[in-house]
């Protein structure tokens, strides 16, 4: 059976007709470059640094993190799992790309139960580089700066010479 193209269906194409990237206009001239990003995970790093320090007491664990192919929602609900707490009790500063090797904050409430040994926590593409207390829940804005590292994995430039 053919498909056919709905009323609204060629309308649309009539007004958003589809182009190829080679037949765009361009300001300048066409690119004379070409590169490819993100082929792996290790080609996109992210490292956050927090705009305080924690102060090494308190009723809050701040682990720092290194996570590879890892939603940081998903490793919050992992680490209340682990800990015996309800996910509202995991606090993290932000949500980091999940396709990409990620360090990134996190908090666990210990107010309402012991600190666990840290080094039983074990999930695949999961790492604790650190560990302190707080005396807060650490909360969505305290990032005091997110770097970015991206690999390149080739650069082809296109040289034209005129005689």
């Amino acid at each position: 059976m053919e498909k056919t193209l709905s009323e609204t269906e060629n309308d649309l194409s009539r007004l958003y007709p589809v182009f190829k990237v080679e037949e765009l206009a361009y300001v300048q001239n066409a690119p004379q470059g070409s590169a490819k990003f993100k082929t792996n995970t290790a080609d996109f790093i992210v490292r956050e640094t927090l705009s305080f320090e924690p102060e090494g007491e308190g009723t809050h664990a701040y682990l720092y993190i290194e996570k590879t192919n890892t939603n940081t929602e998903w490793l919050a609900r992992q680490l209340a799992r682990f800990v015996g707490v309800e996910a509202k009790e995991i606090g993290y500063a932000g949500l980091k790309d999940r396709n990409a090797v990620t360090s990134q904050w996190f908090s666990i409430n210990l107010e309402i139960t012991d600190e666990p040994d840290w080094d039983e926590f074990q999930l695949e593409g999961v790492k604790i580089l650190k560990r302190t207390l707080h005396r807060k829940k650490l909360k969505n804005e305290p990032i005091k700066v997110c770097c970015f590292q991206r690999h390149v994995q080739w650069f082809l430039i296109r040289c034209c010479h005129k005689e």
